[in-house]
C-alpha cells in the first residue's frame, strides 16, 4: 500500500566513484542498502542527500526571488555542484568518476513520478540538466545521520567556529550537527520518544552545544557513554527536535549495539516509518539482525513493503575480483521477505570450518 505523499523515484548511475552501475527504485517507505565494504552504500546515500538538499535549497532561493520562472533550475544546478563538492570532499567534478572507468564520464539520472507528471535530473560529467513538467518541491532539507556522531561532534562544532569554510568531514554529517544545535530550543516529546525511553532506559538532550544522556535520574555527557548510546542518540535527538522531513538517511545505525538492541531499534524505526508516512527512510547496514527485525515488521503489518538495494555482483566482491559495484533493487513484502543470506554466509562458513572433520 503506497502513500500519495511519499516521493518515489528511479535512480540510474554509471561510473560514479565505487559504483560501476546502479539501476534502483525507491517506491517503499523504507529502503535498505546491503553491500560489501567499498561497494558504494554511503556514496549512494551521499549522492541522494546532495540532490535533495540542493532541491530544497533551490526552492528557498526561488521563493526569496519572487518565484521567478526558471529561477529554481538555475539555483538547483548551482546548489548541487557546490553540495556535491562539500559532501564528497572533492575539488572538481572529475573526482566523482570511477577511477577504473578509463576516462569515461560518470552519469546520474533521477526520475520521479510517472510519464504524465515527471521530474527528470541528469548529470553528465560537469553538466546538470533538469526537465520537469511536475516539479517535486521539498519543504525540508534531508537528514543524514552517520554512525557514532557522539564521538566527534564537539570537534566539528569547534572547528566551524574557527574556520567555517574548512571541511573536515562530509557536509552531510556537519549539516546535521549544525541543525541539531541551531534548533536546540525546538524540542518536543511524543509517544514514539516515550516508547524509546521505556525500552532503552535512557533519554538524550542538548544543552549549551553539548549532548547529554540521562538514565536513572543521572545526566552525563555523551562522550562518556558507551558506543551503542552514541549511535542511538543522534536519531532520538533528530526526532525530538523535529529535524526529519521527506528524506532520512541512516548509515550503519547498528554500530556498537548488541543484537537485542539492534532488534529493538529496528522495531522502533519501523514504528517511526509507520507514523511518518511522508518520510522515506534509507538504511545502510551490515547487520542481518536489522534485516530480520524489518521482516518481523513486515509480517506484523507495521510495514507493508521495503525496497532492498543490493549488489548484483556480490560474488565478484567476495572473490576480490570486482572492478566496481553493480546495484539493483527488489521489493520485499510479507510473502517475499528481505534476503539476509549474503550477511549470514560468512558466519555459516565459519561454522562449517569449525565443525569440519
Amino acid at each position: 500500500m503506497q502513500n500519495d505523499g511519499q516521493i518515489r523515484f528511479q535512480l540510474r548511475v554509471k561510473n560514479f566513484l565505487a559504483i560501476r552501475r546502479a539501476n534502483v527504485t525507491a517506491r517503499s517507505p523504507v529502503i535498505v542498502l546491503v553491500g560489501a565494504n567499498k561497494s558504494g552504500k554511503t556514496q549512494l546515500m551521499y549522492l541522494l542527500y546532495s540532490i535533495f538538499w540542493a532541491k530544497w535549497r533551490a526552492r528557498l532561493e526561488e521563493k526569496s526571488n519572487g518565484n521567478r520562472k526558471g529561477r529554481e533550475s538555475l539555483e538547483f544546478e548551482k546548489a548541487l555542484k557546490q553540495k556535491l563538492k562539500g559532501v564528497f570532499l572533492i575539488r572538481k567534478f572529475d573526482d566523482l568518476a570511477n577511477w577504473q572507468a578509463k576516462g569515461k564520464e560518470c552519469t546520474v539520472e533521477l526520475t520521479t513520478g510517472n510519464k504524465e507528471r515527471a521530474a527528470h535530473l541528469r548529470i553528465e560529467g560537469k553538466k546538470v540538466v533538469i526537465e520537469e513538467n511536475a516539479p517535486f518541491p521539498l519543504e525540508h532539507s534531508p537528514t543524514f545521520i552517520a554512525p557514532l556522531i557522539g564521538e566527534y561532534y564537539k570537534g566539528i562544532l569547534a572547528l566551524h567556529k574557527v574556520s567555517p569554510s574548512w571541511r573536515l568531514v562530509s557536509e552531510a554529517v556537519s549539516d546535521f550537527i549544525n541543525d541539531l544545535f541551531l534548533y536546540a530550543d525546538r524540542k518536543k516529546s511524543s509517544p514514539l520518544l516515550q516508547s524509546f525511553e521505556k525500552w532503552a532506559q535512557v533519554s538524550f538532550y542538548t544543552q549549551e552545544n553539548r549532548i547529554y544522556a540521562k538514565e536513572q535520574g543521572r545526566s552525563y555527557k555523551i562522550e562518556r557513554a558507551a558506543s551503542g548510546l552514541k549511535s542511538m542518540s543522534a536519531f532520538y535527538l533528530a526526532v525530538q527536535h523535529g529535524l526529519i522531513g521527506e528524506f532520512l538517511f541512516l548509515d550503519e545505525p547498528e554500530s556498537g549495539l548488541h543484537p537485542e538492541y539492534i532488534q529493538r531499534w529496528s522495531a522502533w524505526i519501523s514504528r517511526f516509518s509507520k507514523e511518518n508516512p511522508n518520510t522515506t527512510v534509507f538504511i545502510a547496514t551490515h547487520s542481518e539482525y536489522v534485516l530480520e527485525a524489518l521482516n518481523v515488521a513486515l509480517k506484523n503489518g507495521v510495514l507493508s513493503e521495503i525496497d532492498l538495494w543490493h549488489l548484483k555482483n556480490w560474488e565478484e566482491f567476495r572473490l576480490g575480483a570486482s572492478t566496481g559495484a553493480d546495484w539493483e533493487s527488489v521489493t520485499a513484502t510479507p510473502d517475499t521477505p528481505l534476503d539476509s543470506s549474503s550477511l549470514t554466509e560468512v558466519y555459516l562458513d565459519l561454522l562449517r570450518q569449525l565443525h569440519s572433520a
